[in-house]
Parts: C-alpha cells; structure tokens; sequence
C-alpha cells in the first residue's frame, strides 16, 4: 500500500523580531546557524522530492513568529556590557 499524499511540517520557532535563521544576529551565531539550517535542510528535501517525482510529498519550515524568551534578555545583557 501506497500513500497518495503526505505533508510534513517542521516548526521552526523564529526569535522575538521574527528574524533567527535569516539575518545576522550578533552573539545568536548558534542559535541562528541552527534555524538557518532547518530551513535551508527543508527546502532541499523538498527539491530532492520533486526530482524524485514525488509531486505529492510536500515539506514545509512554518515559521510561527516570535517567541518571547530569556535568549533576547541575555543578548542584551551582553550588548549593553
């Protein structure tokens, strides 16, 4: 048996100002990297799909927004010092 659809859905929570993964964030290098490498591994798996013909397979990064977290007071802790 054969699936005829799937999606799958990789939530990738962005930081505060929506930006993690995208742009430069000073003292986020890991933080950031790892964002940007989900979304960019989603992207890829998803080109791999198609020249596979696999047409109805979809992969999708859903970026959610902004989650309010201790990582933004750290970062401006250390901006501030």
């Amino acid at each position: 048996m054969y699936r005829q659809h799937c999606v799958t859905v990789n939530r990738v929570n962005e930081s505060t100002n929506g930006s993690a993964g995208t742009v430069n964030t000073p003292f986020g290098t890991q933080y950031a990297s790892g964002k940007a490498a989900l979304i960019r591994a989603v992207g890829c798996i998803q080109e791999e799909l198609d020249l596979d013909g696999e047409k109805n397979i979809h992969v999708y990064a859903l970026h959610p927004g902004g989650v309010l977290s201790g990582l933004q007071s750290m970062a401006l802790c250390l901006l501030l010092n």
